[in-house]
């Protein structure tokens, strides 16, 4: 048995292994006396397994994520009502298995399965006239698919200040941190059937992804209290894709240019 705690204030109720969350979220713009767009999500629920060995002694760790939300997404104008609001159950179990033997590189590889259920899906093959856009059916989908994932972070370059006499900080810390991650992803038949409403349903399948850069990372060591304690104060990343798939980078939405490309581009 598992006794969970709840703090009500932030809607979340956890143990030393699950943590549950609930939210009820909706938002609605008015253009005019006619016209609006609504988004949110009444409710969404979501049930967290921490990760843990899969087993005593165990080199991988176990994690798994459960999720139901009720999507809602309508636009309203003087004519017209395009509600795309949906149910969708969402399952994401992962086993992981981390190399940190050395502090300044480590590596982490993991196998992910995902399984998404949708109450409403889409036609390509017919556009709304309403709206030019695939039309909407109320047929209920499935979408299944594998992904896995190698991590790199290192070799970490440290360098550190002794400042005593600062008022700031006792010490500053910088670190350079080189990072690559390999992640992919096997094919997804109804890709085209998906409405997709954020980046749960925006994953492109038959893709390999290459994520690689470089982090910077601040510190400053503080008094807090009577003991010193590093707070990271500043972090700058440059990082850049690059996507086996052209039509991946379509649906990236970590960029803001997967918004209105003009053509698919690795």
């Amino acid at each position: 048995h598992t006794r969970f705690k709840c703090d009500w204030s932030s809607d979340v109720c956890s143990s030393d292994l699950y943590s549950l969350n609930g939210t009820f979220d909706r938002s609605e713009f008015f253009y005019n006396g006619t016209s609006s767009s609504l988004n949110g999500s009444a409710p969404r629920v979501s049930l967290t397994r921490g990760e843990r060995p899969l087993f005593a002694g165990s080199p991988l760790f176990f994690s798994t994520t459960a999720e139901y939300a009720q999507l809602l997404r309508r636009d309203t104008t003087t004519d017209l009502t395009i509600d795309k609001g949906l149910g969708r159950i969402d399952v994401a179990p992962q086993l992981r298995y981390p190399f940190k033997k050395w502090q300044w590189f480590t590596v982490n590889s993991s196998l992910a399965f995902r399984e998404t259920w949708y109450s409403k899906s889409q036609d390509p093959a017919v556009t709304d006239p309403a709206t030019n856009q695939p039309a909407l059916l109320s047929t209920a989908l499935n979408r299944h698919y594998f992904t896995t994932t190698a991590s790199v972070v290192g070799p970490v370059f440290n360098r550190i200040w002794n400042t005593p006499d600062n008022g700031y900080a006792e010490k500053f810390k910088h670190t350079v941190e080189p990072f690559a991650t390999v992640q992919r992803t096997t094919s997804i038949d109804s890709f085209d059937r998906i409405v997709r409403l954020d980046s749960i349903d925006s994953v492109v399948g038959r893709t390999t992804t290459i994520n690689y850069g470089l982090n910077n990372r601040f510190y400053a060591k503080r008094k807090v209290g009577r003991i010193s304690q590093a707070q990271e104060i500043v972090t700058v990343e440059l990082s850049q894709s690059y996507y086996t798939n052209p039509n991946a980078a379509s649906f990236d939405t970590r960029y803001a240019t997967s918004f209105g490309i003009p053509a698919p581009s690795n």
